[in-house]
């Protein structure tokens, strides 16, 4: 379903948390054009607590809520949903994935400028 620019994107992201996890991770999610830049983009801590906010002693899943402020003058069109982790402590370096890749592909998402749809548009016939 295409979203609209000025929309938030929500996302909901569940991970795999080993105990050893490091507690400086954050987590990313971007929006990435066709050209591979950076459109927008959220950051936050990675959660290593459980639902009593003890750090967790074993293996984990945590599921996320994110949103993603769609910019007003971003260019409708096809964009990619791509989210991963970092460690600023580390200059920002990416963490891999098992694949090896720094970052995992969520989905294609389509953005819409609603201001510019002619199928808003209204002709009057003249008639009074």
């Amino acid at each position: 379903q295409p979203m609209s620019v000025g929309a938030v994107l929500p996302v909901v992201l569940a991970w795999h948390v080993p105990a050893s996890v490091d507690s400086s991770l954050k987590v990313f999610v971007q929006i990435i054009n066709s050209d591979g830049r950076l459109v927008a983009q959220h950051d936050s801590p990675l959660v290593t607590t459980d639902q009593t906010g003890q750090d967790t002693e074993q293996d984990t899943e945590q599921v996320e809520s994110y949103g993603i402020l769609l910019p007003v003058d971003m260019p409708a069109g096809q964009y990619t949903l791509i989210s991963g982790l970092y460690n600023p402590d580390e200059g920002g370096q990416r963490q891999r994935t098992v694949e090896e890749r720094d970052h995992v592909v969520l989905e294609q998402l389509a953005v819409v400028d609603e201001g510019k749809c002619p199928a808003t548009e209204t002709t009057e016939t003249g008639d009074d």
